[in-house]
């Protein structure tokens, strides 16, 4: 790496071509490689040493918790100074933090008040990493990628979910608990080496510093008078909690409607993530110049598909329209990203960002605990249906509002 890499190729009709782009998604891969490992071992580790589930939800509140409240400050500080100094600042502390529950676990020892407190503090990393790598794309790529870069994330994303608990599982063994948190850390040490080489050609700069207050009220004030953002935020909160419906009554319909085997939980349950890495790499190979049509639609026709998913008891049928589900929310989430990044200035999109990740995670308890009831006295399929209903009208109404604006 050398000054070169400071570098864009204006032109270039590959986004492999801007080395600004290839070292930092190699930086995000591994960090995200470490953040979704830790967030799936930890409970598996907890409960191994305590036995109670009491105390497992507890580590899951507390690093769910300390993201909501902490995402809209973070999200604020992202415009207020260097995004990549941010990012570096998170990889640290979450790097420091897992040699220290490394350290725990090689003792053995269940440290329960300590180690809530070190995953609070991992969890404000997270936090200070997610916004302003979301708001530093259009730092360091030129608007003709936005498309291709958003869609290599989401391929990344999906090929990393799916990857984890197979690599987990096998580190372990190999490893021990102590051992993969400390190969947790090297993922964040690698990618804060990483963003040490790098500079950002478009760097944010904020001349005149104002209270931090003001700029967190301002971030307030800018999406609150922005009809649009306040749809888009809003159509975001409600499509994510009903994928947190759709995936426990999956839970749900698999055992208690369908009755299946364990080999067909794994062809279920990995349907959605394959369509949704298939619905990333097509808009790779899409243009399109109306990206507010073409991700609502897409929502909508995933609305359908879930709505089918509630037709049928068949288990290859209701795979493939899940699969087909995941395809269309792969392609439209890829434009939600280029949308959100043509709506909102660049100066604002930390406190956009951070905003929006704090709707998601407080969404997604609420989707699970309101299907949680539901399913008590309604079935699975039922939900479904409902589920896709809902989904579609939301697209439709959130179409037209927008539009209208």
């Amino acid at each position: 790496m050398n000054s070169e890499v400071s570098n864009i190729k204006e032109n270039s009709s590959s986004i492999w071509s801007n080395k600004i782009f290839s070292y930092f998604f190699l930086a995000s891969c591994i960090s995200l490689i470490g953040n979704s490992m830790v967030t799936l071992i930890l409970p598996l580790w907890v409960m191994k040493l305590t036995n109670s589930p009491l105390l497992v939800s507890g580590v899951n509140i507390a690093i769910a918790t300390a993201a909501i409240l902490f995402a809209p400050v973070t999200g604020t500080l992202a415009d207020r100074m260097s995004r990549r100094k941010l990012m570096m600042i998170a990889d640290v502390m979450r790097c420091i933090i897992m040699i220290l529950i490394a350290v725990i676990a090689f003792y053995n020892n269940m440290l329960y008040m300590p180690l809530l407190i070190l995953l609070i503090i991992r969890s404000i990393g997270s936090a200070l990493f997610t916004p302003a790598s979301n708001a530093a794309l259009v730092t360091y790529v030129e608007e003709q990628h936005v498309q291709q870069a958003i869609s290599l994330r989401q391929v990344s994303i999906q090929i990393i979910s799916v990857a984890i608990p197979l690599l987990a599982s096998f580190l372990i063994s190999i490893f021990n608990f102590h051992g993969v948190f400390l190969l947790d850390a090297l993922t964040f040490f690698i990618s804060f080496l990483i963003l040490m080489r790098i500079k950002f050609p478009r760097e944010l700069k904020v001349e005149k510093k104002k209270p931090f207050y003001e700029d967190f009220k301002e971030g307030f004030s800018v999406i609150n008078s922005n009809k649009s953002l306040k749809i888009l935020l809003m159509s975001a909160a409600v499509i994510n909690l009903l994928g947190a419906a759709c995936i426990l009554s999956l839970q749900v319909i698999v055992v208690r409607e369908m009755d299946l085997s364990t080999q067909w939980y794994s062809i279920v349950f990995a349907a959605s993530p394959i369509g949704i890495l298939i619905g990333a790499l097509i808009t790779k190979k899409i243009r399109t110049y109306k990206t507010i049509t073409t991700a609502f639609i897409f929502t909508a026709i995933m609305g359908v598909f879930n709505a089918a998913m509630g037709t049928t008891l068949n288990p290859v049928l209701f795979t493939f329209y899940y699969f087909l589900s995941g395809i269309a929310f792969g392609v439209s989430n890829v434009y939600f990203g280029v949308l959100y990044r043509k709506l909102i200035p660049n100066e604002v999109q930390g406190r956009f960002f951070g905003f929006l990740n704090s709707l998601l995670l407080v969404s997604t308890p609420i989707g699970i605990a309101i299907t949680g009831y539901s399913l008590e006295s309604i079935s699975a399929p039922i939900l479904f249906i409902i589920i896709g209903i809902i989904t579609f009208v939301v697209s439709v109404i959130s179409f037209v509002m927008i539009n209208k604006k």
